[in-house]
């Protein structure tokens, strides 16, 4: 019988099982070594590329009062003029529904007179004189007779509708009395008015409607009731507490 070389196999054998163990070594190794490589550059990556969260903020808005709500208008159609005014206040000498100026002609000179609730003895009476002729405003202020004014301050006032006009505060100087510091009125006018300047009648606001008339509107502060021209601080003026519903009045005027 023919006797079969064992030994020369199990070489082979062994080699084989190197080759394969040296193989799965390798695999084992490499697969380690690209996975850790993998997790370093994921960690990289997320380290710089890792997206910040801020915490969302809820923003309330405010909703802004209404410094008209419930108040009454004076609808001049006939200058096309309009102005505000609080309820509270009292209407002089009309007894007009919900618009006591509905009846209101241009060229008719007609008043508006109102006044505030009385505070320690003083209210303000605001008066809106309509249909005033410029050509009898400039007499009266050509004139060297009569009471004259004299400007105090006067400064830009912006009204609701968004245009500019200047406030101006004045002293009737028809008096032997000091009147340095002083105002006896505050109105509206869209003419230019400086500090110092003397007049008679104060120009207004120019009607809309037709530019040779103007629409008068200025208060006083004085005792309810009284029809006498007083004098008192811009101080004593703005300590009254109407004071900011005459100045929502002034800027409610639209033309």
């Amino acid at each position: 019988m023919k006797k079969t070389n064992q030994t020369g196999f199990s070489i082979v054998e062994a080699l084989l099982i190197l080759v394969v163990v040296g193989i799965l070594g390798f695999t084992g190794w490499y697969v380690y070594h690209a996975k850790q490589t993998s997790d370093k550059s994921y960690s990289a990556a997320s380290n710089s590329t890792a997206p910040t969260y801020k915490k969302k903020t809820t923003t309330t808005k405010t909703a802004t009062a209404n410094p008209y709500a419930g108040w009454n208008t004076c609808d001049d159609t006939a200058d096309g003029v309009s102005f505000k005014y609080p309820s509270g206040w009292t209407v002089q000498g009309s007894t007009a529904g919900s618009n006591p100026c509905s009846g209101f002609t241009l060229t008719a000179g007609q008043e508006f007179s109102l006044r505030s609730p009385s505070s320690n003895g003083l209210a303000f009476t605001l008066i809106y004189f309509p249909g005033q002729s410029k050509t009898n405003l400039s007499k009266s202020n050509s004139s060297t007779n009569g009471d004259s004014q004299k400007v105090q301050s006067a400064s830009p006032l912006t009204l609701s509708s968004g245009k500019t006009v200047s406030l101006v505060s004045y002293v009737n100087t028809d008096t032997t009395s000091s009147t340095d510091g002083l105002i006896s009125d505050m109105a509206l006018t869209d003419q230019s008015y400086s500090v110092g300047k003397t007049f008679h009648v104060i120009d207004g606001i120019t009607s809309p409607k037709a530019s040779s008339y103007s629409v008068i509107m200025e208060a006083s502060l004085a005792p309810p009731g009284s029809q006498d021209v007083r004098m008192y601080t811009p101080a004593q003026y703005q300590a009254h507490p109407s004071y900011n519903d005459l100045m929502n009045i002034f800027k409610s005027i639209a033309y």
